[in-house]
């Protein structure tokens, strides 16, 4: 079995130390039909996890160093997320075409069987369906992408389900974006782009709930933006936009050249934070969230894409040349800039905007305001420790670092919270660089990254579930299960505290 131990000195002379231990897989060959979103039953020792399209694979981790296949099943359209509370499971399905509504198949799980209780109408393109901390709210982030070929682009919506008096008796709702003024949303920085209107381009992606489930945030990360949701009384407050990494300032330095050299610069760019993967967590009673900042174009709409580059632009006469010499705008290649907005309307422009922040943020829940970002740390320590595997393609399993740079780097996509017996820590999945970064919370204005894990054999990590202590499969350890996409595993590592 693999172990990894990450240390850091902090902000004292204390040495903090942590691992992460392999203990069970599963792969193709063990008949993994595939791993993205895993949901965990403690009362039956089971994962439930997604295959990315439309199957669930109900999995035994009794003895987790010998994780077991129990039953795979099918359904008719994709399967995007799966959620769990006590004995309860909720799948959410797309339906065919995926621009019509979707689907939440309420369970009930009973020795490891699936019994269906009720099934839910919900939006289109339902990307996450979460249960609230007491069970009794079910949300899905109905994202509502287009189809470009047919010409159908559903509004994003989150829909809200009460289960308070009962399943039988459950109240549903819809928490659509039309009581927001579109014009007040463009201005505070939320990114209202695409062919359809301000109520199509608003596209719902993950969901994180404050550890009461007074509160629940969610990700529009085409948008830039988080969505603050009152759960008990199931309404949209506010709508937080996010802001941008400055790359000209210290500590945002990036590489944004694929000219197979790690070469951490400054550049009059900004990147949008864009995230997909969000959590909350608490501190000396103040709440947070954190978010992954992935990043998110659509270049993909034959009606005009949203991306252009440098050259492009300066051949338009909208760049100040003065800040954009002939060198520089050729070192920034191809790049992907912000068409649509490529420096907020003040040109000639003195700095372009990009998708992703290549970083992770925390921001304060009450108002949204950004209380830190990690800048450069991703792509410094990649530098530092992991050359070989800095800002590689990891979709495509050639070892190529530095494949990604010119696009949208390392992409954090998801990320998972948890606490030890020696502090609170940041699980970071990095989608294409392909590992998982370890961040210590106990300094909410300044975390430090303590360490970063990479495998081989293991790439794309889409899924990653906590099991605390208390829940655990086994007594007195600690778990974090990861389903990596592009490789097809789903990996058990044991906490090392």
């Amino acid at each position: 079995m693999k172990t990894l131990f990450f240390a850091s000195v902090l902000f004292s002379s204390t040495i903090w130390a942590l691992g992460l231990e392999e203990i069970g897989r599963l792969t193709k060959s063990d008949g993994l039909l595939g791993a993205e979103i895993s949901a965990y039953v403690a009362s039956q020792k089971m994962l439930v996890t997604t295959s990315g399209e439309n199957a669930i694979s109900l999995i035994s981790i009794e003895n987790p160093r010998k994780p077991q296949i129990l039953e795979v099943a099918r359904f008719r359209g994709e399967v995007p997320c799966v959620s769990a509370h006590g004995d309860l499971l909720a799948v959410v399905e797309m339906n065919l075409p995926e621009t019509s509504p979707g689907t939440v198949h309420l369970y009930s799980v009973q020795n490891r069987k699936l019994n269906l209780l009720k099934s839910f109408t919900v939006g289109a393109h339902p990307d996450m369906v979460a249960f609230s901390p007491d069970g009794k709210t079910l949300l899905v982030a109905n994202e509502g992408e287009p189809d470009y070929s047919s010409k159908v682009d559903p509004e994003g919506f989150i829909s809200h389900i009460d289960l308070s008096s009962g399943i039988e008796k459950a109240v549903q709702r819809e928490l659509r974006f039309d009581g927001f003024d579109s014009l007040s949303l463009a201005n505070s920085g939320v990114r209202l782009t695409g062919s359809g209107n301000y109520l199509q381009n608003i596209e719902p992606e993950y969901i994180a709930y404050s550890p009461d489930g007074k509160w629940a945030f969610v990700t529009l990360q085409e948008n830039n933006a988080v969505a603050k949701i009152d759960v008990k009384n199931a309404k949209i407050i506010d709508v937080f936009a996010l802001g941008t990494v400055d790359h000209s300032q210290k500590g945002n330095e990036f590489d944004y050249r694929s000219n197979k050299k790690i070469e951490l610069e400054n550049a009059p760019i900004r990147g949008y934070l864009q995230p997909d993967g969000v959590q909350t967590f608490e501190l000396d009673g103040k709440l947070y969230f954190l978010t992954a900042d992935e990043g998110a174009k659509r270049d993909d709409d034959p009606k005009g894409s949203d991306v252009t580059t440098a050259q492009a632009l300066k051949a338009e006469g909208r760049l100040n040349e003065s800040v954009f010499t002939a060198g520089l705008v050729q070192k920034l290649g191809k790049l992907p800039i912000d068409a649509e907005n490529p420096c907020d309307g003040k040109e000639p422009c003195r700095y372009l905007n990009t998708f992703g922040g290549r970083s992770i943020s925390i921001f304060d829940a009450e108002n949204g305001k950004r209380v830190w970002n990690s800048g450069n740390a991703l792509e410094k320590f990649l530098a530092a420790h992991h050359p070989e595997y800095f800002n590689w393609n990891s979709k495509k399993g050639k070892l190529k670092m530095d494949s990604r740079s010119d696009k949208l780097g390392s992409e954090p996509e998801n990320v998972v919270i948890g606490k030890t017996a020696s502090g609170l820590y940041a699980f970071v999945a990095v989608e294409r660089a392909s590992g998982i970064a370890v961040f210590d919370l106990k300094n909410p204005q300044k975390p430090q990254i303590l360490d970063y894990f990479v495998s081989a054999d293991d790439r794309g990590p889409e899924g990653i579930l906590w099991i605390p202590e208390e829940k655990s499969p086994e007594k007195g350890v600690i778990f974090l299960v990861v389903g990596y996409e592009y490789s097809t595993t789903l990996t058990l590592y044991r906490i090392i505290d």
